[in-house]
């Protein structure tokens, strides 16, 4: 089982990272969310411990983004910090040629994120998940987008998880 930090800078339920947690939690990974000041946050995350750091971005909050991921990697935070949202969807090499953040994630992020929190918890290689952009000592794949979830493929998805937020 996976354990994923969402990380926020503003108390807003984004239904992105709601609809992520509940399928995340359906199978089997846990989920936590954190709205951190940079003082608190890395002593949270080192009780919290999770094996994943996930960032819902718009291009509004990129600068600070940018600030957390990098002082988070500066103060010793080792587990990857992956990017989702619109933001790297539009502006995936700006966002994947930030040093601090190791994984972007363009378009649906759905089974992408979860086949990625699969393979960190088998301890596999996830460099050519579709729709991840993998960093790597400093070399990136670049992996194609996969098709838009049907409308059959989006019913099955379960109800949005929204205790995350309580």
């Amino acid at each position: 089982m996976a354990k994923v930090l969402f990380l926020q800078d503003v108390w807003i339920e984004y239904y992105g990272v709601m609809q992520l947690s509940a399928l995340l939690k359906k199978n089997g990974h846990s989920t936590d969310i954190l709205f951190a000041s940079k003082e608190s946050a890395v002593e949270d995350i080192n009780k919290i411990k999770p094996d994943v750091i996930a960032y819902s971005a718009m291009s509004i909050q990129w600068n600070w983004l940018k600030s957390m991921s990098k002082f988070l990697k500066d103060k010793g935070i080792k587990c990857p910090q992956v990017v989702g949202g619109i933001h790297p969807t539009m502006y995936p090499d700006l966002t994947i040629n930030h040093p601090s953040i190791d994984i972007i994630c363009r378009g649906e992020g759905d089974y992408a994120f979860l086949e990625l929190c699969n393979a960190i918890d088998r301890k596999v290689d996830y460099s050519n998940i579709k729709n991840l952009w993998v960093k790597k000592e400093n070399q990136i794949t670049k992996n194609g987008v996969r098709n838009k979830l049907t409308a059959d493929e989006l019913s099955t998805l379960p109800f949005p998880d929204r205790d995350l937020y309580s």
